[in-house]
């Protein structure tokens, strides 16, 4: 798979799994986590945990498009997306950021490891009406 060089060139959704992958190989804190958001197999945008420190992934993706872009679109994320783990927490977790920001399917690689979070992103984002898949 060549480099996110053309925004604009259409991916299958394999492919943007791969490229989630590569975006989560770029990490240098863990867990790593890689994110690209697409919409009719176009990358709008990627991400990836630490590109700006302490910033989580999806917010990093997120961030760099409107919320015109984001809606209906298709995020492709390495890692299930964070839930609150604290009351006092300051910014939502990537589940609710995913909810709030009208995407319509996300792609999780793999569940959370760590038992406080296993699957709680996943049936949020279930129970909210979000069409989520696991890359295959």
């Amino acid at each position: 798979l060549c480099k996110l060089t053309a925004m604009s060139r259409k991916y299958s959704r394999s492919d943007l799994m791969r490229l989630a992958i590569e975006e989560h190989l770029k990490c240098s804190e863990f867990p790593r986590v890689g994110v690209v958001v697409a919409k009719s197999g176009e990358v709008l945008s990627t991400g990836y945990r630490g590109e700006t420190r302490g910033v989580h992934a999806e917010r990093i993706a997120i961030g760099k498009l409107t919320n015109g872009q984001v809606q209906g679109s298709t995020v492709f994320t390495t890692l299930e997306p964070c839930v609150v783990l604290h009351n006092d927490q300051e910014i939502d977790p990537c589940a609710q950021l995913l909810i709030d920001s009208g995407v319509s399917e996300v792609l999780i690689g793999v569940l959370d490891p760590n038992g406080t979070i296993y699957s709680q992103g996943y049936r949020k984002l279930l129970e909210n009406n979000i069409s989520v898949g696991f890359f295959q």
